[in-house]
């Protein structure tokens, strides 16, 4: 008889922030880094940041056996995971509770695990079983920081690849860092200082729509917020490209005015006038992207949103496709610090 052996396996898991241990062998994935900060000032943001929107690992396996990656859902509900195996879709799995992403190990191959986009999920270290073995896979490519709403999140996409932010990395071989954050988009100060730390080589901003709902700025306020916003976070990216998107489309909000008295289209005016102004006044590698023309007026009051504000998964594949090109046009030509 042969007997099964179990080994642990080291992971590099990419597009976070840190780990932040939960105890017993379990951590948890936080996109920004909360050292220092106080959650109670800001608990929706901090919740948003241990969402683990565009997390993943890779890594290269041989022999036979198995490999498996055991996660935890500390919430009630069921959250979504892709397992890749060889650059394929082999399952999304809906995990809750504890749950072990699984799959047999036959020969040399690669595996990618991309955990939910949609909930908060805690990891323990990977094993594998019998003759298999596994190391990480060192994350390489220009790496891309986009900060956002919900619509950056993704969370009603089909999966975690199915994001917009994550269709156009895997396509480009990017090194995605997704800061969507659903309701939260708010120009915080730990966001804009996380950005300016951070490496990059190319920065996305998706802004508006949260600040539309929440009526968290007006027209006197928005444009000097988001106008200090962008020079906090170029003072440690100096040169690197960075693209400005305004808020797609959404039919019923365009013309309706909010809390604070302005509409949607007025809103995207201003955050189209900040960016423009920092252009004219000298910041080369700032681009501004229209969000009216990355998905239509008629599909989100039709068949690509169910309820006119958030795209669906073919929504977002539209969304992906239509600003990929201005994204890698600004990747290419910009001068990254």
């Amino acid at each position: 008889m042969t007997s099964t052996t179990t080994s642990s396996v080291a992971a590099h898991w990419d597009g976070l922030a840190t780990l932040q241990d939960q105890g017993d062998g379990w951590q948890r994935p936080f996109r920004l880094d909360p050292t220092g900060e106080d959650y109670d000032l800001n608990p929706p943001l901090w919740d948003g940041a241990a969402r683990s929107v565009g997390v993943r690992g890779r890594w290269t396996v041989d022999g036979q056996g198995t490999w498996t990656l055991p996660v935890r859902v500390p919430a009630e509900g069921q959250v979504t995971l892709d397992l890749i195996v060889d650059g394929e879709l082999r399952r999304q799995e809906l995990a809750a509770g504890e749950h072990r992403v699984s799959t047999e190990v036959d020969g040399p191959g690669e595996i990618d695990v991309w955990l939910p986009h949609n909930g908060i999920v805690d990891i323990s270290a990977p094993v594998v079983t019998g003759t298999a073995t596994a190391a990480p896979v060192e994350p390489s490519g220009p790496r891309w920081l986009t900060y956002g709403s919900s619509i950056t999140q993704a969370g009603g996409a089909d999966g975690p690849t199915q994001t917009w932010p994550a269709l156009v990395a895997q396509r480009r071989g990017w090194r995605l860092w997704s800061l969507g954050f659903g309701g939260q988009c708010h120009l915080d100060p730990a966001v804009a200082e996380r950005l300016a730390e951070a490496e990059a080589d190319l920065i996305s901003l998706c802004i508006g729509i949260n600040i539309y709902g929440n009526g968290s700025f007006n027209a006197r306020s928005l444009g000097p917020q988001l106008e200090g916003f962008i020079r906090r976070v170029r003072k440690g990216h100096p040169t690197t490209p960075m693209v400005l998107i305004t808020p797609i489309v959404s039919p019923a909000r365009e013309e309706t005015a909010n809390k604070v008295e302005w509409t949607l289209a007025e809103l995207r005016a201003v955050v189209d006038q900040v960016g423009r102004s920092l252009i004219a006044r000298g910041d080369a590698n700032l681009r501004v992207v229209d969000g009216l023309t990355l998905i239509s007026a008629e599909g989100m009051a039709g068949e690509l949103s169910g309820d006119g504000l958030h795209p669906n998964t073919e929504g977002y594949r539209l969304i992906a496709e239509a600003i990929g090109p201005s994204l890698a046009e600004a990747m290419a030509t910009g001068q990254p610090s």
